[in-house]
């Protein structure tokens, strides 16, 4: 029985010192999206308004990042399993309305604007420039690594009928806790 004992003890020891590394994550919050966007708009924008609604359903960050030939997934700033735990947040769809309260000195704009003010009369840019500003923005949800240093997020800008653009951004996050573009890949412009 004393010998029963020991082994028992022996086998388990090893699995108490085991940890699943997903298992003590801090999961993704709100907080966490809004921090990103603090940080790069003040990198990024003085002026422009950032379209209120991101979502995660960027076809173009999931089609990088399952494509094997993308530079992402050879690069050695993201681990394998960093990867993988951007593909499953990038399978869990869900859509973020920024709030104007928690982004105060950020200027907004709906998507629903946007599609009245480029509907309605025809004018288009002309129109928008008439009444909501230079150019408008918008950021993916941005898809953190597992230690939430790095992260992948898709951008957009638009500020006339020939000058818009959609980036794939490598974002890192520096020791004070602002982001910061690492590597930028467009991924097309008019």
């Amino acid at each position: 029985m004393k010998l029963f004992k020991v082994i028992v003890v022996f086998l388990f020891i090893p699995l108490i010192g085991c940890k699943n590394p997903s298992s003590s994550l801090r999961p993704i919050t709100e907080e966490d999206y809004y921090n990103f966007i603090r940080s790069m708009d003040t990198n990024i924008h003085s002026n422009g308004l950032l379209e209120n609604e991101a979502d995660n359903d960027s076809t173009v960050i999931q089609n990088l990042l399952l494509d094997k030939n993308f530079q992402i997934a050879r690069d050695s700033l993201f681990s394998k399993d960093d990867i993988e735990y951007m593909k499953q947040q990038a399978r869990t769809h869900h859509t973020i309305f920024w709030s104007q309260k928690k982004l105060p000195s950020i200027k907004m704009i709906s998507r629903a604007k946007l599609d009245s003010v480029f509907k309605t009369d025809g004018d288009g840019w002309n129109s928008f420039y008439k009444n909501c500003g230079s150019g408008y923005y918008s950021y993916s949800i941005p898809l953190f690594s597992l230690d939430k240093t790095k992260c992948i997020v898709y951008y957009s800008d638009a500020s006339g009928f020939l000058a818009a653009s959609g980036n794939i951004f490598i974002c890192v996050k520096g020791k004070a806790g602002n982001w910061f573009v690492f590597k930028s890949r467009m991924t097309w412009v008019s």
